[in-house]
């Protein structure tokens, strides 16, 4: 069964935060962010692309070195 790890969250958020800052300010090309809906859509793909991917790459690491708890059933 799937689940959401809370701490894998919390690690593609943090890993993600430099791409949607580069990415906020890229979309509308000023230093003043746009909302995330406001965004051009290749932006919107690329941040997210860039979250799904931390996520999957902490779930990897769990997956070779152990479950961390946070969801058991």
């Amino acid at each position: 069964m799937a689940q959401i790890s809370e701490k894998g969250i919390e690690y593609a958020v943090a890993r993600a935060k430099e791409k949607y800052i580069s990415l906020s300010k890229e979309s509308d090309g000023e230093t003043i962010k746009k909302p995330l809906h406001a965004w051009k859509r290749e932006h919107r793909r690329a941040f997210f692309n860039e979250l799904v991917r931390g996520y999957l790459d902490y779930a990897i690491e769990q997956a070779r070195n152990g479950v961390d708890g946070s969801n058991e059933i």
